[in-house]
C-alpha cells in the first residue's frame, strides 16, 4: 500500500470531488449565491498551483519523510522500543492535534492569518472549498507536518492511512450536503460534520474563531473552541471575510495577491477563543 499511495491518494481524491459534487446537487444544504462556475475555476486553479508549488518545495511529503526517518534513525518512535500499539496511537493523537494548533496559529498569528484568509474569503461553501488554499500556507503547513512526522517517528504505513482519511475528511467538511440532525448530531460526536465545520467559515468572526478541528471535534470540546452552530442558522448565516469583496474572492489573481494586501479589518486574527 505504501508503495502505491501516491496513486491512491489521487484516486480518492477526484473520487471524492465526484462524490460529494453528486451528493450537493441532489440533496444541498443551502443555496450558492456566489457566481459557481467562477468560484470553481478558481478554486481548482489555486489547488494546481498548490501541488505544484509545493511538489517543487518538497522533495518527499509526509510518506516519504517517514520511510526517511525510520531508515535514518530519526524520530521518537524510531529511538524508543515502544510496542506499535503505543507508537500508532501516540503518533496519530500527536499529528491530529498538531493540525489542531497549527489552525489555531493561522487564525491568531497576523502574518499567517494573511495567507489562510483566501480559504475564508470564498464567498459560498462547498467541495470546492476544500481546494481553496493559497500556495504559501500549503507550504507552511506541509513544512510543519513533515516536521511532526520526522521528530516523531512516526510508521509510515500510519501516515499513509492518516493522509488519506484527512483527504476523505477534508471534502466531507466542506460539503454541501444536508445530513439529517439526528444523524449530523451521532457522527459529530466523534468527527467533523458540515454543519459543523461550516460554522467556522461563518463571516462572524467570533463563529470563525470556533470549531478548528479538522478531523474530530473532541479538540474543539476540549480546548474550549467548539460552537455547535451559528447564532443565524445554516440557511441564514453569512460566508465569507466581511472586508474581502466578491469580485476579488472568485479572480484567481486577486485570490494568489490578496495576502499582500491591507485590509481594512483585522480579521480574525485578531480575536481568539478560549
Amino acid at each position: 500500500m505504501i508503495e502505491r499511495e501516491p496513486e491512491i491518494y489521487l484516486l480518492l481524491y477526484f473520487a471524492m470531488i465526484c462524490i460529494v459534487a453528486i451528493l450537493e446537487s441532489l440533496a444541498p444544504r443551502r443555496a450558492l449565491n456566489a457566481p459557481m462556475l467562477g468560484r470553481w475555476r478558481t478554486n481548482i486553479l489555486v489547488t494546481i498551483v498548490d501541488i505544484a508549488i509545493v511538489r517543487l518545495a518538497f522533495p518527499v511529503l509526509a510518506v516519504g519523510a517517514a520511510l526517511w526517518a525510520r531508515e535514518n534513525g530519526w524520530g521518537l518512535f524510531n529511538h524508543v522500543a515502544a510496542p506499535t500499539t503505543v507508537a500508532v496511537v501516540g503518533s496519530l493523537v500527536v499529528m491530529d492535534v498538531s493540525r489542531y494548533w497549527m489552525h489555531r496559529l493561522l487564525h491568531s498569528v497576523p502574518v499567517l492569518w494573511r495567507l489562510h484568509r483566501i480559504h475564508h474569503s470564498d464567498p459560498d461553501y462547498d467541495f470546492s472549498t476544500g481546494l481553496r488554499f493559497h500556495p504559501l500556507e500549503a507550504v507552511v503547513s506541509t513544512a510543519v507536518d513533515l516536521s511532526i512526522v520526522v521528530l516523531l517517528g512516526a510508521p509510515p504505513l500510519l501516515v499513509a492511512v492518516y493522509g488519506l482519511f484527512s483527504v476523505v475528511m477534508t471534502f466531507f467538511a466542506h460539503a454541501n450536503v444536508n445530513i439529517p440532525a439526528g444523524v449530523d448530531a451521532l457522527v459529530r460526536m466523534v468527527f467533523v460534520t458540515p454543519d459543523v465545520h461550516r460554522t467556522h467559515h461563518s463571516i462572524d468572526m467570533e463563529e470563525a474563531n470556533s470549531n478548528f478541528a479538522a478531523i474530530t471535534p473532541i479538540w474543539d470540546r476540549l480546548f474550549g473552541t467548539y460552537r455547535a452552530a451559528p447564532a443565524l442558522g445554516h440557511a441564514r448565516m453569512g460566508i465569507g471575510v466581511k472586508d474581502v469583496p466578491v469580485g476579488e474572492a472568485i479572480g484567481l489573481l486577486a485570490v494568489l495577491r490578496d495576502p499582500f494586501q491591507r485590509r481594512t479589518s483585522g480579521g480574525v486574527s485578531n480575536q481568539t477563543t478560549a
